[in-house]
């Protein structure tokens, strides 16, 4: 793999983190999408940010120009270089800008998927049968032209090679079309599956070169595909507008302009990903060793001195949560429903949104407030101490002790995950639960969060897309982030009903009220307890254009130019 020279400003930066961490250690501290009905109807045109009214081009929103390189500071999260197989929500903004799905959302504005690789897509009747018609023209990073194959290739090894996220391909079958098409084909009637294919994770990569590395798309990928390695040799291997060059999972992680891209030229030669503490982000962006902090926190915006900066400011679409495992063999005190509900009434939610800072909003639910069926604010739980203390009289546990785990190195949306699980500890110290804390770096947290035996943990949920099905999936019976909380169709039946419903309905009309009422019964009697939904932050140089947070990305670095 070519490892190209780095730049001093680059140095600079990788020092100054260094510098800070040592500091802290010391201290401790799409043109054809279809309807509800299936019918095909017209995509709607992107706005173009460059025009003004007369067809003039402003001053402030001028064309990017090309070249050059953008530094961009984040907290690092992915876990391998091949897409299909990484299930964290950070490796999507790193995997978007190398790789193409067949729908995509080219703006902060997620309400309908926009072409890809296909350029259409129309559904029979019952939504069961969608076709997408894909883009001519498309070639890899090596100049090798994308076929039908290569797309149900990457699209059958995402879903058998069982990642965290495949069974969102589960009962999905995927077969070349007639021409230059594919057919996904679904066991049950599935409206937003055009909203299930622009998930970065479904990346589109060279079936021949993969076989050649040991990948394999066959039902038993779990088990007999080798290619992860060669992913992380070659950095990437896709049709998106960058190339990975150099790949890692701490310190940098760079890009460089992908000449064989089919539509508009990246605005920058290279990209580069450094792994930053929110504290060192801050000294980086006002210093002007980095163009871009994407995990500040809200607290820390009081800090910067706004000259020759530009801050937006947003509500994320991550929300945050603490859940108690239902399985009786992970917890008999957390599967017990009396003490889930002494926790959820014990809680000071206005103590714990001070952690959150201004901007961030207490979920009233799992579903945050930009996605179909999300609670209103007076559904938001308050606390109830002597409703609490009912309950845990009630559950006949006493001097109740339980475990509750978090990730100690990494900060979402510039949140500790050690702060706030400190919170919750002497919060519910105050009504006589004991939680004693238990943390690890992430990559052993993931592998405990997947063993679905952790009594209690705090987690966030991200939005994998748009659409309400993809929570509904995640947080129901055999989701990614039911099987670590104990949730089963057989434990909360109620529950699992509503959601067979919400996935089988054709209208939004249908279905929001169905998504509410599950929600109600999730935060009656299931695992979940719902915190915040946290606020977003992006500091960067003045002189770029497209800073703009994304509900799926963060930022989307595709659209960020300078000008």
């Amino acid at each position: 793999m070519k490892t190209p020279r780095t730049s001093q400003r680059i140095l600079a930066v990788l020092a100054a983190s260094a510098a800070m961490a040592l500091l802290l250690a010391a201290c401790g501290g799409a043109d054809d999408p279809v309807d509800d009905a299936g019918e095909t109807v017209d995509a709607a045109e992107p706005d173009d940010p460059d025009d003004d009214a007369d067809g003039s081009e402003s001053d402030a929103e001028a064309a990017p120009t090309a070249g050059g390189d953008l530094v961009v500071d984040t907290s690092f999260g992915h876990q391998t270089a091949d897409p299909h197989r990484d299930g964290t929500q950070e490796s999507r903004r790193v995997f978007v800008l190398a790789y193409d799905t067949l729908t995509t959302f080219t703006s902060a504005d997620v309400s309908e998927p926009q072409p890809g690789v296909a350029t259409s897509w129309s559904a029979n009747d019952d939504a069961t049968e969608w076709t997408f018609e894909l883009r001519e023209g498309v070639r890899f990073a090596d100049g090798t032209e994308m076929t039908v194959e290569d797309v149900v290739f990457s699209l059958n090894r995402f879903k058998n090679i069982q990642g965290p996220f495949s069974f969102f391909l589960d009962g999905i079958t995927i077969e070349p079309g007639d021409g230059n098409s594919v057919v996904l084909t679904s066991e049950e009637t599935n409206v937003a599956l055009p909203f299930f294919v622009s998930y970065p994770k479904m990346a589109i990569v060279p079936a021949e070169q993969v076989r050649a590395a040991g990948g394999t798309d066959a039902e038993d990928a779990v088990e007999t595909d080798g290619a992860e390695s060669w992913f992380e040799e070659q950095g990437s291997v896709g049709t998106g507008p960058y190339q990975i060059e150099v790949w890692s999972t701490t310190g940098q992680l760079e890009y460089a302009r992908n000449d064989q891209y089919w539509g508009e030229p990246a605005n920058f030669d290279r990209i580069v990903l450094v792994d930053a503490e929110p504290q060192t982000q801050l000294l980086n962006v006002q210093t002007d060793r980095t163009d871009l902090a994407v995990d500040l926190t809200v607290d820390q915006l009081g800090a910067i001195d706004p000259a020759g900066l530009q801050i937006n400011e947003d509500v994320s679409p991550i929300v945050f949560y603490a859940f108690l495992n239902l399985d009786p063999d992970s917890s008999e005190i957390s599967s017990n429903a009396d003490f889930r509900e002494a926790v959820r009434y014990a809680l000071d939610y206005d103590a714990i949104g001070e952690l959150f800072g201004d901007g961030a909003e207490q979920a009233c639910g799992l579903i945050p407030t930009m996605v179909l069926g999300a609670l209103d604010a007076d559904e938001c739980v308050s606390q109830d101490l002597d409703r609490a203390q009912a309950a845990l009289e009630r559950s006949g546990i006493s001097d109740p002790s339980i475990t509750m785990e978090y990730i100690s190195d990494f900060a979402t949306d510039g949140i500790s995950h050690g702060t706030v699980s400190e919170r919750i500890q002497e919060q519910l110290r105050e009504v006589g639960i004991e939680v004693e804390l238990r943390s690890s770096p992430l990559a052993t947290q993931l592998d405990r969060y997947r063993s679905n035996t952790i009594p209690m943990h705090f987690w966030s949920i991200s939005m994998r897309h748009p659409d309400v099905s993809s929570y509904v999936v995640a947080l129901s019976d055999g989701g990614g982030n039911a099987a670590p909380a104990g949730l089963t169709a057989d434990s909360l039946p109620e529950a699992q009903e509503l959601a067979d419903q919400i996935l089988s309905a054709t209208s939004d009309e249908e279905r929001e009220p169905l998504v509410q009422e599950w929600q109600r019964v999730l935060n009656e009697q299931g695992p979940y307890i719902p915190l915040f939904q946290s606020a977003r932050v992006l500091v960067g140089a003045e002189d770029l254009v497209g800073l703009e947070s994304h509900p799926l990305y963060v930022i989307d670095l595709r659209n960020v130019g300078r000008s």
